[in-house]
């Protein structure tokens, strides 16, 4: 009896949770189909930029190889340029249906919750500090350019994903039950939980990318800015020095990658200030963040005090660098006190046991 009306209590909420999705998806706008095939376009645009660069390293890759026909043959075979130009034009024809309006490639899926951000009632605004906070490591991570609609987007799959799965996995576990798939009850009990926690999957996996990046471009920080005040420090122009530095393709690491597109909007007629400036909101660490506003400041000033400012930074950065994996190995050592206590309490206990066992069997 208990587990009947536990289990009717449930139907209940799901039951509410599904026509509530629905009805959230019968509210969704033109509006919020434009926002979703935005982030959709976006995401493409990325994967584009992406496989242009990976483009590049393949045929450059191949062109080296030339004459060497068995090592040319793996690298067609497993490393090919032709497979990486397909899927170019595949993106390609993509992005153009987006661009005349064909929506079939967007998550319809995610609408209902673009639909609860615009209820009042659940005051969903920018002020908020989980709007806020996604939208800084969409920052870090595509750029302040279309941050706000990017976050817009995760929390419109998050709720979405909490409500519509949470509803459906009920209300589906529930009617297994009913035919007699006692199974059914794991997605009835499980349900809310399981999609509130996709939910979470979907914020913790953007704050994964975005640590992640932000390490990578820390970690590369020391060896690039160390390598450009070299060769400004022997002469060379800074944008050539830049230039140099990223132009390698086998650097793969955000900051590399920042840097390159930096000489690619140099070279596209982008004012060297503005590129500058499009890599520190890119980037956004303090450190890249000095190193682009003292680049700005020598722009007009000229560069007599450049190349001392960044054999300064490099020395800074490497100190820092060295003192910040000091005090990891120091909180290694820490982590590691609890395990050998136990290895040492294990290995006491197991001397104590066979002398025991040693001593009963002397007849004692």
């Amino acid at each position: 009896m208990l587990l009947f009306i536990i289990l009717a209590v449930f139907m209940a909420v799901g039951t509410v949770l599904f026509v509530a999705w629905n009805m959230f998806m019968l509210r969704a706008t033109d509006d919020h189909l434009k926002a979703a095939a935005g982030f959709a376009y976006r995401t493409k645009m990325e994967k584009l930029e992406m496989l242009t660069e990976q483009l590049e390293v393949y045929t450059e890759d191949l062109a080296k190889l030339h004459g060497q026909r068995l090592l040319s043959f793996f690298q067609k075979m497993f490393r090919s340029p032709k497979s990486v130009e397909n899927k170019i034009k595949t993106l390609r024809k993509e992005m153009a249906k987006l661009d005349r309006g064909n929506f079939s490639g967007v998550n319809f899926l995610v609408l209902p919750g673009y639909a609860i951000l615009d209820v009042e009632a659940f005051n969903i605004t920018g002020d908020q500090k989980l709007f806020q906070d996604i939208r800084v490591m969409f920052s870090d991570l595509k750029g302040a350019e279309f941050a706000v609609y990017n976050t817009r987007h995760l929390l419109a799959a998050m709720f979405s994903c909490a409500i519509g799965l949470s509803g459906g996995a009920i209300l589906a576990g529930g009617l297994a039950y009913a035919v007699g798939m006692e199974q059914g009850l794991w997605l009835v009990f499980g349900g809310l939980p399981l999609a509130v926690l996709l939910a979470y999957v979907l914020y913790n996996d953007l704050q994964s990318k975005s640590k992640k990046r932000r390490e990578e471009i820390m970690s590369d920080f020391p060896q690039a800015v160390t390598e450009v005040a070299l060769l400004t420090s022997s002469g060379m122009e800074l944008f050539r020095a830049w230039g140099e530095v990223c132009k390698d393709s086998e650097r793969k690491g955000s900051l590399y990658r920042e840097m390159r597109r930096t000489v690619s909007e140099i070279n596209n007629g982008f004012t060297p200030s503005a590129a500058i400036n499009g890599f520190i909101r890119r980037c956004g660490t303090k450190d890249t963040a000095r190193l682009g506003t003292s680049i700005l400041q020598n722009l007009t000033r000229g560069n007599d005090e450049l190349s001392e400012f960044l054999a300064t930074l490099s020395k800074e950065v490497w100190d820092e660098r060295k003192h910040n994996a000091r005090r990891l190995g120091e909180q290694a050592k820490s982590k590691l006190i609890g395990p050998m206590g136990l290895i040492f309490l294990g290995i006491i206990l197991l001397i104590i046991v066979s002398v025991g066992m040693g001593i009963g069997g002397m007849g004692f």
